[in-house]
């Protein structure tokens, strides 16, 4: 991918229906507003996005917490159970008229709309407007990602980074590193892989590029709190 604005959201939406008066547009929130209580998961997804649409809009809005119909200007993420359930636990309803309103089943719901609103301004060539209307969002298929072949071939750790942003942009939802060689696995730590059936290696195999080695590991990694504020561009190795 390069640095250039993208030309619409990524996936493309499921559902769409734009406001009749399509040319009109909905500006800039004034503040994000997420309407549970209580914990958030791994991730506080109201501060990331406000930091996302800081990068993007160049504004930076604050967060409030409140039910109800709030105020003008706010920019709505709420949790609603009652949403159909083909949406299942990544998808969407996406709603436009005074400012923009995110509801999911879940909090990774959320996210994946609230990664669309990103999205939107970024299409804008102000970045400061998204068009109105309602949008239902979600995924075909459960699993979606790829593997990164770090045993064989040495990335650097930005570059993995790239990567892990990269896929969150693209709403997918997993990456697999495969990591059998010690000079991949002095990554582990610094992206919080989780090991499946890992076993350290035998000390006399150990080198002085990793303070700890593994053979035989399968690791995964989750993108469901992973935001990219941008369309990241490809790494270089």
């Amino acid at each position: 991918m390069t640095e250039r604005a993208p030309r619409r959201s990524v996936p493309r939406r499921v559902t769409a229906r734009p406001d009749p008066r399509h040319r009109r547009r909905t500006r800039c929130p004034r503040r994000v507003r997420r309407e549970w209580t209580g914990g958030e998961g791994v991730f506080h997804l109201a501060g990331a996005l406000r930091d996302d649409l800081r990068g993007i809009t160049g504004r930076t809005l604050p967060v409030a917490l409140g039910v109800g119909p709030g105020r003008a200007g706010d920019l709505r993420l709420a949790i609603d159970p009652a949403l159909p359930a083909v949406l299942g636990d990544e998808g969407y309803r996406l709603e436009v008229a005074g400012t923009p309103t995110v509801r999911g089943r879940t909090p990774t719901g959320v996210a994946r709309g609230a990664q669309t609103v990103e999205q939107l301004f970024a299409l804008d060539p102000g970045r400061a407007a998204v068009p109105r209307g309602t949008a239902d969002d979600w995924p075909e298929t459960r699993q979606r990602g790829f593997m990164l072949d770090a045993g064989r071939k040495y990335y650097r750790p930005d570059c993995i980074e790239q990567q892990i942003r990269t896929a969150a942009w693209l709403k997918l939802n997993t990456v697999h590193p495969r990591v059998v060689d010690e000079a991949g696995a002095a990554l582990l730590g610094r992206l919080g892989l989780v090991l499946v059936g890992a076993a350290p290696l035998p000390r006399r195999t150990r080198t002085s590029r990793s303070r700890r080695g593994w053979a035989g590991a399968r690791s995964t990694t989750s993108t469901s709190g992973t935001r990219c504020s941008r369309p990241p561009a490809t790494c270089s190795t």
